[in-house]
């Protein structure tokens, strides 16, 4: 009744930006309807309303608005979700949950690129990640069990495809799983692909977003209003690129790993992998598969794996001079490629400053309330922008979370108590040692999570003997990790065995031959696991003790990605800390032995 009262005033006006009713932080009472306007180009000139937001790019373009509102019976709440990513998914589906939907609210997704999925679309095609906003490449499996909280409550593997595939799969499965529930829940009628959204602003009068976006086929632009607006972009778009001492003399290919395409093409050379993380692990691993001479990582703190022969992991990288490169405890060799697995950076280009989140690469981000709402402007809503442990079940949990703020039935509270809450959880995050620690907090997080949303029994949900069993498997052996397998939570189906143990897997199947080879061959190895040692610095510690204080200045926030990536002479400032450093800055400074610098999330 409150909607159609503010309605009827709003049509009755002469001016409807004049009607700007009462209304409360994530409350629907008050709300006058978003009016949707849509920026004609090619109309003769004529006048532009004064008080439109473009921005001034976009405002020398518009000639004239067309204001619609719909009739009062059909007024309805309207909610912006920026990507259609596996977190932008959850949120659709969370909204058009076919057994309980949201009625009066209108959901619309917007997706730069021609396809869902986010970064698991991947298109070998494409050379150069300027073109394209996924980070995958060739021969990619899943660095993580399928089984552990990247499996939809509602709609299982073994549902998708029939039988049973791996607990590692490649990405083009995990691409497919994606799209075959967003088909089943017919989420794409709601996807506004090859559509980028270029401005968000907060009109506080109206109580709303206006939101611009531009059509990359059509080139259309569009402005349009909404109520709530939910970030899905992802973060592993934008790479960080730290510059050290004399890397302008080096001869050979220097690349992020956002534009590793395939390994095969380092075959026979020496490789040098920057980084401390899961693209560090990932790339070496690769490049020793296909035939690299021999790959060195290095870091600030070992990863904690037996390497096999041919991969080294050495201290933090100093300076480069020509093809030598120069490491922290005086040693030095010889590469032809250097790749840069410094992870990306947290970015929001459709924001302003003051609508950014400042998150890091943490389980906890500081203006997060329950990881999702924006503390200064709660309409405002954030998916997956954590450190992820868990991944879709934890992008689910969140979206419904989301979803019944919308619909008014969990009530955002004051600023200082979601303050008070955030800094509970930092207290706790600023607690972990081990990797297997950080797992422990994030199954916590989603337990919360599930406790205000009931999505489900606690069993179907948290997997941490997973994730710590798996870790176990990983430092066994890093090569035949991926042959593992283990069993669905939901239906107790077991992983099969891949078509070939990962190490022999040379060849990347199309999708249908894969799953037809399923089954098929024994990947239970023969050869004892790795007996390397698992490596240690024999590191100066009063020079990596000074590089950390440098880097980590107390007390916090965090100093530049760039300071911890080598000391300050010897490396350029960088403005945020990226998600795959070498070492985790911000609340997870206090991350001890293995645990130091080791983001956790799936790729």
């Amino acid at each position: 009744e409150e909607l159609k009262k503010a309605h009827v005033a709003l049509t009755t006006s002469a001016d409807f930006r004049s009607v700007s009713p009462e209304a409360g932080a994530m409350s629907h009472e008050g709300f006058a309807d978003c009016a949707s306007a849509t920026l004609s180009t090619d109309v003769p000139s004529g006048e532009v309303d004064d008080d439109n937001t473009l921005p001034a790019s976009l405002h020398d373009q518009a000639q004239k608005y067309e204001t619609v509102l719909p009739p009062a019976d059909q007024l309805k709440v309207r909610v912006a979700v920026i990507g259609a990513g596996p977190s932008g998914l959850s949120a659709l589906w969370a909204f058009k949950d076919a057994q309980n939907p949201v009625e009066n609210v209108e959901i619309v997704c917007f997706e730069k690129s021609d396809s869902i999925g986010g970064h698991w679309s991947f298109d070998p095609s494409i050379p150069h990640s300027s073109q394209m906003h996924t980070c995958m490449y060739k021969d990619l499996w899943s660095n993580g069990p399928k089984e552990a909280g990247s499996e939809f409550l509602d709609y299982s593997y073994l549902e998708h495809f029939g039988k049973s595939i791996p607990s590692y799969p490649p990405r083009a499965a995990i691409a497919d799983y994606l799209k075959g529930r967003a088909k089943k829940y017919d989420l794409t009628d709601n996807i506004r692909c090859k559509t980028e959204v270029t401005s968000v602003t907060w009109d506080d009068s109206a109580r709303r977003f206006e939101l611009c976006t531009k059509n990359w086929e059509t080139g259309v632009l569009t402005r349009e209003d909404f109520h709530f607006v939910i970030v899905a972009n992802g973060h592993f778009t934008v790479p960080h690129v730290p510059k050290f001492a004399g890397i302008e003399t080096f001869p050979g290919e220097v690349l992020h790993s956002k534009d590793f395409r395939d390994a095969r093409r380092f075959a026979g050379k020496r490789v040098l992998a920057i980084g401390g993380s899961l693209s560090a692990e990932d790339i070496a691993l690769q490049c020793h598969k296909f035939g690299a001479t021999s790959v060195t990582i290095t870091n600030r703190h070992p990863m904690g794996y037996r390497w096999p022969a041919g991969i080294s992991e050495v201290p933090l990288l100093t300076r480069v001079s020509a093809h030598t490169v120069h490491f922290l405890d005086g040693t030095q060799e010889d590469v032809d490629v250097i790749v840069l697995c410094t992870g990306y950076e947290y970015s929001f280009p459709f924001l302003p400053a003051e609508l950014q989140t400042n998150a890091k690469n943490t389980l906890v981000i500081e203006d997060l309330y329950k990881g999702i709402f924006f503390i200064e402007r709660p309409e405002l809503m954030y998916l997956g922008m954590q450190n992820q442990v868990y991944t879709f079940i934890m992008f689910d949990l969140q979206a419904m979370l989301a979803r019944l703020a919308v619909s008014n039935k969990f009530v955002v509270p004051t600023k200082q108590h979601m303050v008070e809450d955030i800094d509970v959880w930092i207290q706790k995050q600023d607690k972990l040692d081990a990797v297997k620690d950080w797992h422990a907090l994030q199954t916590e997080y989603l337990k919360e999570l599930n406790s205000l949303v009931m999505l489900g029994d606690d069993k179907n949900i948290l997997c941490l003997q997973m994730f710590d069993q798996a870790e176990d498997d990983k430092v066994k052996d890093i090569l035949q990790f991926r042959n593992g397998s283990f069993a669905s939570i939901l239906n107790g189906e077991q992983g099969v065995n891949p078509p070939a143990p990962w190490l022999q897997s040379t060849e990347e199947l199309p999708l249908q031959e894969y799953l037809e080879s399923l089954g098929s061959v024994d990947c239970t190895s023969d050869e004892p696991p790795l007996d390397s040692v698992l490596v240690t610095f024999p590191a100066k510690e009063h020079d990596l003790a000074e590089v950390s204080t440098q880097a980590c200045p107390q007390p916090l926030p965090p100093a530049p990605v760039a300071a911890i990536l080598a000391p300050p002479d010897h490396v350029t400032s960088a403005e945020t800390d990226p998600p795959d450093v070498l070492a985790q800055s911000s609340q997870s400074s206090s991350r001890k032995g293995k645990a130091k610098g080791k983001a956790r999330g799936k790729k």
